[in-house]
């Protein structure tokens, strides 16, 4: 939860005014609706940034920077909305992208496990590699063993059918 500083510092100057004059139970409804305007950014934000991840690595970067200009778009507008909680709103939004920019900085795959965006699996290397400048003489002894071997297993599976 955030400490009540935090919090007074995302009121406007009239909330500020309305706060340090209300009585204390005025006092608790303005922090339950900031704790849950602060929810409802934080979710926002790992939404888009879940969806940022996983875009990033099926389509790639190009799909991934449309993706966050639309973000951009919806937050701009929905910020737009809201008033005298304009600067508040997108300096929550813009928290919020930074803190999970630095989360990912810190271990990317432990994100990507707590948000649920599948990590591509980084196995053993292959037994067999090809090679791009292998020698003519080369490629044509591994040719000819693969061709050898194929043809034992060819006419074995014909000798077992008959």
């Amino acid at each position: 939860m955030t400490d009540d500083a935090a919090l007074y510092d995302l009121l406007t100057p009239h909330e500020r005014q309305a706060f340090d004059e209300g009585t204390p139970e005025f006092r608790e409804e303005l922090r339950r609706e900031m704790q849950r305007f602060i929810s409802e950014a934080h979710a926002f934000v790992e939404d888009y940034w879940k969806g940022f991840l996983e875009i990033v690595a099926v389509r790639g970067q190009e799909a991934a920077l449309e993706y966050t200009h639309r973000f951009n778009d919806v937050t701009q507008r929905a910020a737009d909305q809201l008033g005298d909680g304009r600067t508040r709103y997108l300096a929550m939004i813009e928290a919020e992208r930074e803190r999970l920019f630095e989360e990912y900085n810190r271990d990317p795959d432990a994100q990507k496990r707590r948000l649920g965006v599948p990590i591509p699996l980084s196995g053993p290397e292959p037994a067999h590699r090809p090679r791009q400048n292998m020698p003519i003489g080369q490629l044509a002894v591994r040719t000819a063993v693969r061709a050898t071997v194929w043809t034992l297993v060819r006419d074995a599976i014909r000798a077992i059918v008959r």
